[in-house]
Parts: structure tokens; C-alpha cells; sequence
């Protein structure tokens, strides 16, 4: 099992250049995450905030409510403190592989987790299972808090992942307060990560990754790092391990598409023994991982950008 927690939004992607035409998504990368590792057969469950005074909690709801099946559950919490976060994103219809992005935040539902919440909603994990936490919630002093104190209480107890998501209107810089929090959870509590080639540039001030890795001794955790058109690699037992991605030549919104990796990498992983992990299980997850981020390119929006036949045809 899978039990993802973090943030929902509202994403808006431009219907044509240059106009204020827009359609609405539901999205947010745990949410996302979430959604696509139901497509791919894994059972996962879902923990996020909603505000009860937000004009799109309704539409948020029913639209979530149309995603349940027997691979996914979502649990949606209510405060009527906070507003829901929403971001505006427009796509660029001249140079479809880049996206123009305008934020719109508040102080989000998002950012209240707590640990009350947290015990129930994992009240039945176990050995093996994989906790996953999305980045917002670190902007929230309160928030990282409760989920090092949950952690520090359960340790050892599942698989910690984590996706860095650098978001510049929210973590500022790799040197703010938030982005210290996040590198300080990653090294005490993280067992798999999603960075990005930038990120782990930002995070090690280099890009000689594997030697800077090396020094830090992080061996045992699984450092998944995209690099866009050019695939995405690996830090698995002291080397980078490389898979390049397939051409993509029908690109139509690079949304979500490291969401889609990343489910692709972790469908394949939570079925496995961690402590037996293989350069070859490395490799077949970076495979599927480069594949569903491929579909996701060739799809508007975050979300079902593939199905279970779609990424594993050839098993």
C-alpha cells in the first residue's frame, strides 16, 4: 500500500495563446501522484484539506468522487479557517513543451496537517508500505513538525518518499528556511526521492551529483532525478544509474509529467524487497517511469494520461 499525503489545487491551463480562455483541473502532484498509481493497479490511499468556505470545494468533491476504485481511496478533510490553494497555469501554444505559469495563493488548507489526523489515517500501515509527503506542507513550521514527531514515533516502521517540487513563489530559494527543512527531512527520514536534475543542483550547489552524493553517504536511499527531454537517472548504491527517454514528437502539456514518472518509478518499487533491490529493478523502474512521463506529455492535464495497458504492454 501507498499512503499519499499533501496538497489539492486547482489548475487552469490556457485554451488558446495570448487569450484568457481557460479549462480547470483538479490537480496538485500528491493528488496527481495519487491518481496516477491508480491507473497503474497499485493500491494507494489519499490524505488531503479542503476549506469549507472555498467556492471550488464542491467542484473539487464531485470531481474526486468520480476517481474512486479498488486501487484508490480518498480522504478529504474540511477546515473552514484556511482557503484551498489554487495555481493558474497557462500553456504556451507556440512552444508547446513550455509552460507560462501564474500563481495565486493563500495561506492553504494544505498546510494544516496535524498529527492527530496523521495517526488515523495510518492506523493500519505497515512493514514495507510506502508513506509518501508532498512539499507544501514544509512551508508550515507546525505542519513539518507533526510529521517529523509522527515519524520519529513510528521509525522504521515503512518506506518514507518524498518529492522535493521546488516551487519558487512558495520555497523562495535552495537557501530559505523552507528548502533547509526539506533537505534536513530528506537526510534523517527519506528513503526514496523525486528531484529534479535543477533541484539536485540547487540542493548540492554542483552538478557533479554522484561525487557530491557519495560524500554525504546517502547509499541506502533511491534518488530518483528527471532531466525533461533527456530521461532521468538514479542514485542507487554510490553510482547514478541513466535512462534515456523515448522521442516524444506530439507534445501537448508538460503538466504533471514528473507526477507521471514518478508513479511509473514507485509502481514498480513497492512491490519489491527493499533490501534486495537490484541494479536491474533500478532500471525497470526508471523505464516505466520515462514511459508514463511520455504519455502524460502527449495529454492536456495532469492526471489519466494513461492506463495500466498503455505503460506495461510488453510484461
Amino acid at each position: 500500500m501507498i499512503y499519499i499525503i499533501g496538497e489539492i489545487v486547482c489548475d487552469f491551463f490556457g485554451l488558446e495563446a495570448d487569450k484568457l480562455s481557460f479549462e480547470c483541473n483538479i490537480g496538485g502532484a500528491p493528488l496527481n501522484l495519487a491518481s496516477n498509481l491508480a491507473n497503474l493497479h497499485i493500491k494507494n490511499k489519499f490524505l488531503g484539506y479542503l476549506s469549507n468556505n472555498d467556492i471550488f470545494t464542491p467542484y473539487i468533491k464531485k470531481e474526486i468522487s468520480k476517481w474512486n476504485n479498488k486501487f484508490s481511496e480518498y480522504h478529504l478533510l474540511t477546515n473552514s479557517d484556511c482557503e484551498n490553494a489554487m495555481y493558474f497555469s497557462f500553456v504556451n501554444k507556440e512552444e508547446q513543451s513550455v509552460r507560462n505559469h501564474m500563481y495565486c495563493t493563500n495561506d492553504g488548507s494544505y498546510r494544516i496537517l496535524n498529527l492527530k489526523d496523521m495517526e488515523l489515517f495510518l492506523s493500519n500501515s505497515c512493514k514495507d508500505d510506502i508513506i509518501h509527503f508532498g512539499s507544501l506542507m514544509f512551508a508550515n513550521i507546525e505542519a513539518y513538525k507533526n510529521i517529523c514527531k509522527f515519524l520519529n514515533k513510528h521509525k522504521g516502521k515503512f518506506h518514507v518518499s518524498f518529492d522535493f517540487n521546488f516551487r519558487e513563489h512558495v520555497h523562495k530559494s535552495f537557501d530559505s528556511d523552507i528548502c533547509r527543512r526539506m533537505i534536513k527531512f530528506i537526510k534523517k527520514y527519506v528513503d526514496i526521492l523525486k528531484v529534479t536534475k535543477d533541484e539536485l543542483e540547487g540542493i548540492l550547489k554542483t552538478d557533479n551529483f554522484e561525487s557530491e552524493l557519495n560524500k554525504l553517504k546517502l547509499k541506502d536511499k533511491l534518488i530518483y532525478i528527471t532531466d525533461n527531454k533527456n530521461g532521468a537517472a538514479c542514485y542507487f548504491q554510490n553510482k547514478l544509474i541513466k535512462k534515456k527517454a523515448e522521442k516524444i514528437e506530439n507534445i501537448v502539456d508538460t503538466l504533471g509529467c514528473g507526477d507521471a514518472f514518478y508513479s511509473g518509478v514507485l509502481s514498480v518499487i513497492s512491490k519489491l524487497n527493499f533490501k534486495k533491490i537490484s541494479q536491474k529493478d533500478i532500471e525497470t523502474s526508471l523505464i516505466i517511469g520515462n514511459r508514463c512521463g511520455g504519455l502524460t506529455l502527449q495529454k492536456a492535464g495532469a492526471t489519466n494520461g494513461f492506463h495500466f495497458d498503455d505503460v506495461f504492454f510488453d510484461n
